[in-house]
């Protein structure tokens, strides 16, 4: 397993506005997790239940090789869903949940707000929810050839935007790596089977962002090389977001139940020093009652330019395409 991360050159012609972090290991545990809660065919809940062995497999191996991966996950469902989710009762063993109504006592609420952390002012405060699903995982992993701490010293970071001055750390080893017009691509090992990938363009070239690098290509093709690193010494803190409409960007499977998630939010930390990688992750869907008797239209007005077509939606073919700027009539 490796952890992407994508790191910004000097002068790049399109720099990126700010930087991003994502848990994509975070995002397929949680589709994993409502696919197999509430799902919508048998094939789904096996493909659930394939995915969460592999996971758990992985945290064993992690574990063993001296990193820490730990994670907890409570399920909270209302009792119209309970029902749902005791069809699968194997469920809560694959992935080790937590599942009970809606905590209504002190401690239970206690226990919430403290799974919820900051992120607890991102969820409906009106409205009521029919489960709420919190994960929250942390990681930690040393290099397999740590850097010397009494090489780091301060140097620039030529930004996207800006230059500032920024610890740098320093490690000489053999790591798989290549350099070619187009960029520096290094695979940094850490113990238990993970590696830090970096790959940064050469200036003049287009940073592409995480959902676009070619990190997620095997085209790189990099060889061993005994090499001089230096490596900028950073944390990063992504605050809450959503991400439930950008799971297919990352690879990630898709939520097949019919009791999918009105929003998928997460928030993540990453550090990396001299002695290896800390990562946090707390991803976090839920899913609000439909009150029927309170539904009301929803306005959809047509009145600025706009573009059309024509579709034959058996074949996802277009018959007419065409674009509307002005139309006759008369002055308003």
């Amino acid at each position: 397993m490796s952890l992407l991360l994508s790191i910004p050159s000097a002068r790049a012609v399109e720099p990126r506005p700010s930087n991003q972090l994502y848990d994509v290991a975070g995002l397929r545990r949680m589709v994993a997790i409502v696919n197999a809660l509430f799902p919508a065919t048998r094939t789904a809940l096996d493909a659930a239940r394939s995915l969460g062995a592999g996971e758990a497999a992985r945290r064993v191996r992690v574990a063993s090789a001296g990193g820490r991966w730990s994670d907890e996950t409570n399920a909270f469902l209302v009792p119209s869903l309970r029902t749902v989710a005791a069809n699968t009762a194997d469920v809560s063993a694959l992935f080790g949940l937590t599942i009970d109504g809606f905590p209504t006592n002190d401690a239970g609420r206690r226990h919430l707000a403290a799974l919820l952390g900051n992120d607890r002012r991102l969820i409906p405060s009106s409205g009521s929810l029919e489960y709420l699903i919190v994960s929250n995982w942390a990681l930690s992993l040393p290099w397999f050839e740590p850097f010397d701490t009494n090489a780091t010293r301060s140097s620039p970071f030529f930004g996207g935007t800006r230059t500032t001055s920024v610890p740098a750390m320093h490690l000489i080893a053999t790591l798989s790596s290549t350099q070619d017009p187009d960029g520096t691509f290094v695979i940094i090992p850490l113990r238990g089977g993970f590696s830090l990938r970096i790959y940064q363009p050469s200036p003049g070239h287009v940073l592409h962002g995480m959902r676009w690098s070619p990190l997620l290509t095997p085209a790189l093709d990099p060889q061993p090389h005994r090499v001089a690193l230096q490596l900028p010494k950073f944390r990063f803190v992504q605050a809450g977001r959503s991400v439930l409409d950008q799971l297919s960007s990352f690879g990630v499977p898709p939520i097949h139940s019919r009791f999918g998630p009105d929003e998928i939010i997460q928030s993540a930390t990453l550090d990396v020093t001299e002695g290896g990688l800390d990562a946090t992750s707390r991803t976090i869907a839920y899913r609000m009652k439909v009150k029927f008797n309170l539904l009301a239209p929803k306005p959809l007005v047509i009145d600025h330019p706009f573009d059309f077509a024509v579709m034959d939606e058996e074949k996802h073919e277009a018959i007419v395409l065409g674009s509307v700027y002005d139309l006759p009539g008369t002055p308003p």
